[in-house]
């Protein structure tokens, strides 16, 4: 067996900068994609048997939005560490950032997860394995009333 058909070894210390990496960029982009702006104040009519067989409305921005357990930054480590990279992605060496949108339900239960943005096959079907297994969020509200709520977030493939 030559060298280029031997599997590459990841260094351990470089996987603990890959958490960092997430848990850092994950974050800052949070910060940027559930800042207030002026197209945000939209909603979007969509089914979602998961959480009432109502046609609720979806909001992109609510007076009270979703939080994480332990909030954004809770989030961002929760991704960090439970995301699994692709052992071919690593072999090939495939990074870069996959954002993924889904809807936080009125009972805190995460739906309807799909792909903003893809990098490679590997990587969005990691990315989307990660956001469909997130715990409960505390549901958003809107005028005093529990809401259904999209969010966006960007996950960070990075080798060093």
């Amino acid at each position: 067996m030559n060298q280029e058909d031997t599997p590459r070894q990841v260094n351990p210390i470089h996987l603990i900068f890959v958490v960092l990496g997430f848990i850092c960029l994950g974050y800052l982009a949070l910060e940027y994609f559930n800042s207030p702006k002026e197209d945000l104040n939209t909603t979007t009519q969509a089914p979602d048997s998961s959480d009432s067989f109502e046609n609720d409305s979806i909001y992109d921005k609510a007076d009270l939005m979703p939080e994480f357990k332990d909030g954004k930054l809770g989030l961002s480590k929760y991704v960090g560490s439970h995301v699994v990279y692709p052992p071919k992605a690593i072999d090939k060496d495939i990074t870069g950032r996959v954002f993924v949108t889904f809807v936080v339900n009125k009972n805190g239960k995460v739906g309807s997860v799909e792909l903003l943005k893809g990098v490679h096959p590997l990587l969005d079907e990691a990315a989307l394995e990660c956001v469909r297994n997130l715990p409960r969020f505390y549901a958003g509200e809107q005028n005093g009333e529990k809401v259904r709520v999209r969010i966006n977030i960007p996950i960070n493939f990075t080798l060093k």
